[in-house]
């Protein structure tokens, strides 16, 4: 028994691991709305254990033959649950067809921003309007305040949003009031446009352009078909195991945030963690030049998760200043044509957005909530300098983990679209074993980097 556990403990641990991510993801799905605090200790329990996991599965020799047993049934895992993605996507695209219209916020908010350019209208005007549930929220905090009467402007938003194109160009307004605390309110209300980068809407014009809302689900399969065709083989190089390959894939296919945020509700949350992810592996494979061209595209997609990730170039200089450039140029056409509209829309969720029962600092005070942002900001500093002394994967992974959980536990809201960004962190924490001989520090001058 003690031969057996010896030379399948690898794998029982990389089991382990998996179903300890599934088993979190779950939790998130029973503690959604009204459980901010249930799902602050659930994200902390994230880095804890897989630090846990990355413990007990040290590096170490491994058996050929071993590793390939296992890889068959996780390769056949991989297989149908790739196969059940594929078919789920089908029948999405279809109801989407036929219905004309997906379940995402998000997807309708891109339709119509990109509507709106059609008809040459800024979509980060200070009188563009693509936010319903935000707008909804604030007409509701206007009216209990005893700001003013909103009834018209629940009416026109009813109309406008199923009218679409130049109905959704001039807002109903309540009047504006004449105190503090509603003025406040009044000028969220006019910061209602789109809220992510114009790369985003580059990415899925001809989708929309061809399909209206259904081609969000045909942009996901191309981007995931894509995405895993190059990083299974790539896992498979890096790591030389084959179980290694498959298990990272069942990761990506099989858990709830890919069949439902991304093919189900139609979320846009796969495209900047995709180019975030390709980040990763460009600048590992010592192509900074291209790494950056990526995580400026994240950003210039949505400025998280790209933002959390774009440190890891303050070694690379020139790459560094080729991603600012690249997210500056992105932004560059739209901040000229209306700076002040633009960036209202585009800090509304980082400066004004109102919490919800989703986080943890919608049960906290204004003072908590501000030390909890001041101490979350510390951990990321204090594990990305740590980062930049030590050097290496292990440090640099501690970084990421981190520096996620760390953005998404001061959030106001945390909405499980969100969870799209851990699963790449997820695979790199199964990965990280397997890799074989320990990483030199990047920082070393006569070393190479894997």
């Amino acid at each position: 028994m003690s031969a057996f556990l010896s030379r399948h403990r690898l794998y029982l641990l990389s089991l382990g691991w998996i179903a300890a991510v599934f088993a979190f993801l779950q939790l998130f799905r029973v503690f959604d709305y009204g459980a901010g605090r249930q799902r602050f200790v659930v994200l902390l329990a994230i880095p804890a254990v897989a630090y846990g996991f990355r413990r007990l599965a040290r590096p170490g020799p491994r058996d050929a033959a071993v590793d390939a047993r296992w890889a068959r049934e996780m390769r056949l895992v991989f297989i149908i649950g790739a196969t059940f993605l594929a078919l789920l996507a089908g029948q999405t695209f279809a109801q989407a067809r036929s219905m004309k219209a997906v379940h995402s916020d998000q997807a309708q908010g891109i339709s119509r921003a990109l509507e709106l350019m059609r008809l040459r209208a800024n979509p980060y005007g200070p009188t563009t309007f693509l936010q319903p549930h935000d707008f909804g929220h604030d007409l509701t905090q206007f009216e209990s305040l005893g700001c003013g009467s909103v009834s018209e402007s629940r009416a026109w938003v009813e109309k406008a949003w199923v009218e679409r194109g130049a109905a959704l160009l001039a807002p109903v307004l309540p009047d504006p009031p004449g105190f503090g605390p509603c003025e406040a309110v009044f000028r969220r209300l006019h910061s209602m446009g789109f809220r992510y980068g114009p790369v985003i809407l580059a990415f899925y014009a001809p989708f929309v352009a061809a399909l209206w809302e259904s081609g969000f689900i045909l942009a996901h399969a191309l981007l995931m078909v894509i995405g895993l065709a190059f990083l299974i083989p790539l896992v498979k190089k890096q790591t030389g195991s084959l179980f290694a390959a498959s298990a990272v894939g069942v990761l990506l296919v099989w858990t709830r945030p890919m069949r439902w945020e991304i093919f189900i509700q139609a979320h846009s949350d796969l495209l900047p963690t995709a180019l975030a992810f390709a980040f990763y592996f460009l600048r590992r494979g010592e192509r900074p030049m291209l790494a950056a061209l990526a995580i400026g595209l994240s950003i210039g997609a949505k400025p998280l998760p790209g933002l959390i990730w774009l440190p890891l170039l303050a070694r690379e200089p020139r790459a560094l200043l080729l991603a600012v450039g690249v997210v500056a140029a992105s932004f560059a056409p739209f901040i000229a044509w209306d700076p002040a509209g633009f960036w209202n829309n585009l800090s509304y969720p980082f400066l004004n957005r109102y919490t919800d029962s989703t986080a943890v600092a919608h049960y906290l005070p204004p003072p908590a909530r501000k030390a909890l942002s001041l101490a979350a900001l510390g951990f990321c500093a204090g594990f990305g300098w740590r980062w930049l002394k030590k050097g290496g994967a292990r440090a640099e992974l501690d970084y990421l983990l981190v520096a996620h959980v760390a953005v998404l536990v001061s959030g106001t809201v945390f909405h499980n679209n969100y969870l799209v960004w851990l699963m790449p962190l997820m695979a790199l924490v199964l990965m990280e074993p397997f890799r074989g001989n320990p990483v030199p520090p990047i920082s070393a001058p006569n070393e190479g980097r894997t």
